[in-house]
């Protein structure tokens, strides 16, 4: 691997109050595998009811995922494990998530930022659900991961959503100079530059408190890259008690 240079500060949450979403009407479509971009839905993987094993992206966040996997060397993929959600899946989620973080952080019960930072809420109005959709219901949002040349993934440091300090982009940076000195934690901070790095080349915007999400087209990502308008909206149906 090419050394690669250490990654940028990140934001925490770039202001994105002020973006309007004006809908480009992009179309979803269920991306495919192909040489260098591996499909492994985990939430179906992982037994949640209403997930399936297919990942749906808009044109362009495929197009963007394309470009992605070529600026990586030729013995790395990629390999996608989600990609659209609707409310229900969204929703369940979260109140899996909300039982298993509220083991894990104490504090959690008290504090829904704790909850936020990793699962976006469930809107509870329709209002709220078109100016601020949760970022996996517009097709924008795409968690990811590097493999290798015949997509088996590799070891950076935190699976999927295995929530803790550790699973921070810049973790392996904020810790290099006590940990890094060991080869494979190294190794894990240069598998996370390569990501980052190919990803961000591509288009994508970061989420700095996960290092496998990405997201093109969004709320987040026209802040990220201080634009005043998004262009992915909605992507799914939303009922009044939030689920389909």
């Amino acid at each position: 691997m090419h050394k690669l240079p250490r990654l940028p500060a990140l934001s925490p949450e770039p202001e994105s109050g002020h973006i309007r979403v004006i809908e480009s009407g992009d179309q979803l479509m269920a991306l495919q595998q192909e040489e260098r971009i591996w499909i492994e839905p985990a939430y179906y993987a992982m037994g949640y009811r209403t997930a399936t094993n297919v990942i749906i992206l808009r044109q362009g966040t495929i197009a963007a995922l394309r470009r992605a996997s070529s600026l990586l060397p030729g013995d790395y993929s990629l390999v996608v494990w989600d990609g659209l959600r609707t409310l229900r899946t969204q929703r369940e989620i979260a109140e899996r998530f909300s039982s298993e973080l509220s083991a894990n952080f104490e504090d959690a019960h008290k504090n829904p930022e704790i909850l936020e930072k990793y699962v976006a809420p469930v809107p509870t109005s329709e209002r709220e659900f078109l100016a601020m959709p949760p970022p996996h219901t517009t097709g924008g949002a795409i968690d990811i991961t590097l493999g290798d040349s015949v997509g088996r993934k590799l070891d950076l440091g935190a699976g999927f959503d295995e929530f803790g300090p550790n699973a921070a982009t810049d973790y392996y940076e904020r810790s290099s100079l006590k940990m890094c000195s060991d080869v494979t934690d190294t190794l894990r901070r240069d598998l996370r530059r390569l990501l980052y790095f190919a990803m961000t080349g591509a288009g994508f915007a970061p989420y700095p408190f996960e290092y496998w999400h990405f997201e093109y087209g969004t709320r987040r990502h026209a802040a990220f890259y201080r634009k005043s308008v998004a262009a992915y909206g909605p992507a799914v149906a939303f009922t009044l008690n939030g689920v389909l």
